[in-house]
């Protein structure tokens, strides 16, 4: 990749030039002024991040590793310090999933469901690449929101899916000239084998919940709310799901209650639209079962947290014991 080679005479240049010396980096003298324009070095759209530990050189002009074999990345060294780097880059997709199919990561979702994965990019000799654009696209417009403009100083890159319809999609992932494919795998839910065992008369239902269309952005999540979610704005609602504590405490009185079983220690199960916050004054004991709760629902057509639906003054209706 000849534009994204370092120049280290260049570099050196520009080391002297700064503590104000203008000789070569070899010692010989200063060249002689010419009128003649100066050639402008080709830049690349990526830089070399954090520097791995590499051997110190024993010498003060730069020395190349030898490849070991064809594939083997070319490594130069200066002064002990990894500034150029031949090997081609490499791109990985980071997922809490780990299943595969047909030699590709398959991550699996429910409608709704925010994805959260990472794009890593790095050469084969190891070395993270930052400031490098990465580019998503899907084959059937699942929406997707890019959570920073380039990688950072370890090579990666946060992006969020947004799972859409039942079936299958194809992602691919681009930057700096790799490419990574995956699937997004949208199954149905099981929210009546997950509920067995507790009274749904009267609840609302999580599907008028996710039917409020959404435009997800990095700070920002707002909601168009169909007419007969407005009607429920303000007002009682019993609603069926499972508790995510956000604290310690034996009696929860501020929790987020999701229409799915958690799964992932970091981040809330499900999306925007498939969670809300509850504000419980009298506590409801912690527990992983499944319960219904009622309460005043409030809906948000904007949000910086991605909350759309809160509901104050809950209560606990019945749960299952076990």
């Amino acid at each position: 990749m000849p534009g994204a080679r370092i120049s280290i005479a260049l570099l050196l240049t520009a080391a002297l030039a700064a503590c104000g010396r203008h000789d070569e980096p070899t010692g010989q003298p200063p060249a002689p002024p010419t009128d003649k324009p100066a050639t402008q070095t080709a830049q690349t759209d990526w830089t070399l991040a954090a520097t791995p530990d590499v051997p110190p050189a024993t010498a003060q002009q730069p020395t190349t590793s030898t490849p070991s074999s064809a594939s083997h990345p070319i490594v130069r060294y200066y002064n002990g310090k990894l500034v150029e780097d031949h090997s081609a880059p490499v791109l990985e997709i980071q997922s809490e999933f780990d299943n595969h199919r047909n030699g590709k990561l398959a991550v699996p979702a429910f409608p709704g469901d925010i994805v959260y994965l990472y794009a890593s990019l790095q050469t084969e000799a190891g070395t993270p690449l930052k400031n490098v654009a990465v580019s998503v696209r899907s084959k059937r417009g699942t929406p997707y929101v890019l959570m920073a403009d380039h990688t950072d100083a370890q090579g990666d890159l946060e992006f969020r899916l947004i799972a859409g319809p039942l079936g299958a999609d194809l992602i691919t992932v681009s930057a700096a000239g790799a490419r990574q494919d995956f699937y997004l795998d949208v199954s149905a839910p099981t929210r009546k084998q997950w509920l067995g065992g507790l009274d749904l008369h009267g609840t609302t239902s999580w599907d008028l919940l996710m039917s409020a269309r959404l435009d997800m952005q990095r700070d920002l999540t707002r909601a168009v709310f169909p007419a007969p979610l407005q009607a429920l704005d303000r007002q009682r609602i019993r609603i069926a799901g499972f508790m995510v504590p956000l604290g310690l405490d034996e009696k929860q009185t501020h929790f987020l209650l999701s229409a799915n079983p958690p799964s992932c220690f970091f981040h809330p199960p499900g999306g925007p639209a498939s969670a809300m916050e509850v504000f419980a004054p009298a506590g409801v004991a912690m527990t992983y079962e499944p319960m219904v709760l009622e309460g005043q629902l409030e809906l948000h057509a904007k949000s910086q947290d991605s909350i759309l639906y809160r509901l104050r003054s809950a209560r606990l209706v019945s749960t299952i014991k076990r």
